[in-house]
């Protein structure tokens, strides 16, 4: 997980990135304004982006790739009790 954010905060967040920077995992902001904004040549997000709104800016290019394998999963948990 690269960024949590409660589900009960609605705050807006921004990422900035400069000169080839490249975000990878999981940024989960469900209620949130997401800017993804780049100054650099080329900003890379290989990451799942879960926000109420997602957005880009900037002067950057962006680049998205989706790799399943690089998203944040809970594991699986089983609780025992007595």
């Amino acid at each position: 997980m690269l960024v949590y954010v409660a589900h009960a905060n609605s705050n807006n967040m921004q990422i900035t990135a400069t000169l080839d920077t490249t975000y990878s995992d999981t940024i989960y902001a469900p209620n949130s304004l997401v800017t993804l904004e780049g100054t650099g040549d080329t900003m890379g997000v290989n990451a799942q982006v879960i926000g109420e709104f997602v957005k880009t800016a900037g002067n950057a290019f962006l680049d998205i790739s989706y790799d399943e394998s690089k998203n944040y999963y809970l594991p699986p948990a089983i609780d025992l009790t007595k």
